[in-house]
């Protein structure tokens, strides 16, 4: 079944291809891809590792040699990368390829990247640490009530729109307007007025137990392609276990085999179960978390993609809509 819950009033949008993994979403973008000409950026937090290939699915030599691909192998293991990251440097490619004249499309199952991007609702808060634990100490014998009218004192407009009691977002706003000079208010403003563009939310949907065959069938599909031969040479480079990118399911169970204390079939039947319970997680998120999106069932890619051919044309080529 099909919901469409998108603004059809919208204009130049960008679509978004988003779901679980294992739902369809690199098959369905790159017939889009070769369809309408478009790039593909990438929404995935994994796949922005160099080396991490097998284990995230990234697209091929070959398909990234047939149709461009963005944010793909863009840091090193040991990095760390926000969604405030993602959403900076994806919003910088969009901006270049609208100025080249080409469309984009976005594919990939990080929702809070998609978020941060499509809301601009991440703050670049790296570093804050320090300054939640002043925070937390100013208020220790006192109430969350002097922070709020700190923040009433230079952003009169964030204050009336954050309770006083919702801290969390009291000590983002006074920190934004700390560090950056510039009140959170403004944030507020260049969302809700300054878009030079709009996204088209497209969650693919799939019922649980046929995503669950495709999540194990792909598993060992990675691990029969060489997937702890490629955590092997990661490790020979250097990879720790402390390596942000080494959290990622499909390595993280990787290093019992190392160590000796487990066998590949175990680490596959863990991997198969971790992906399942991410696929559920992201399930759960796209379901409450993607205002807006239209909602497509992907049990049939060859289905799929019919209803979303002239979607997609009328995003990106008015004249092809209808064809």
């Amino acid at each position: 079944m099909t919901v469409d819950r998108s603004n059809n009033n919208r204009s130049s949008q960008i679509p978004a291809i988003l779901g679980p993994t294992a739902s369809g979403k690199s098959a369905l973008a790159m017939r889009a891809a070769k369809e309408f000409g478009c790039e593909i950026i990438s929404c995935d937090s994994r796949q922005i590792y160099r080396g991490f290939d097998i284990g995230t699915a990234k697209p091929s030599i070959a398909e990234r040699m047939a149709v461009p691909h963005h944010m793909i192998d863009i840091i090193d293991p040991s990095q760390e990368y926000s969604a405030y990251d993602y959403a900076i440097d994806t919003a910088g490619i969009i901006h270049q390829k609208v100025a080249e004249g080409k469309q984009v499309i976005i594919c990939g199952g990080t929702g809070f990247y998609f978020k941060a991007l499509s809301e601009n609702s991440f703050a670049d808060v790296n570093g804050s640490e320090e300054f939640r634990q002043e925070c937390f100490e100013r208020i220790k014998n006192s109430s969350s009530q002097i922070l709020h009218d700190e923040l009433a004192s230079i952003d009169e407009e964030a204050a009336r729109r954050i309770n006083s009691n919702d801290l969390p977002r009291v000590i983002r706003a006074l920190f934004i307007a700390k560090t950056s000079g510039r009140p959170v208010s403004d944030n507020f403003a260049s969302v809700n007025h300054d878009r030079e563009f709009d996204f088209l939310p497209i969650v693919l949907t799939v019922p649980r137990e046929i995503l669950y065959d495709r999540i194990n069938f792909r598993a060992l599909e990675m691990m029969n392609a060489g997937l702890y031969d490629e955590f092997i040479s990661l490790r020979e480079q250097g990879v720790t276990q402390n390596h942000p990118a080494m959290t990622s399911v499909g390595y993280r169970e990787l290093f019992d085999v190392e160590s000796g204390t487990s066998d590949a079939k175990t680490a596959l039947d863990k991997m198969r179960h971790a992906t399942r319970k991410y696929a559920k997680r992201q399930v759960t998120w796209f379901a409450h978390s993607c205002a807006g999106a239209m909602y497509v069932d992907a049990t049939d890619i060859d289905a799929a993609w019919r209803i979303l051919r002239p979607k997609l044309g009328r995003c990106f080529d008015q004249d092809r809509c209808n064809e």
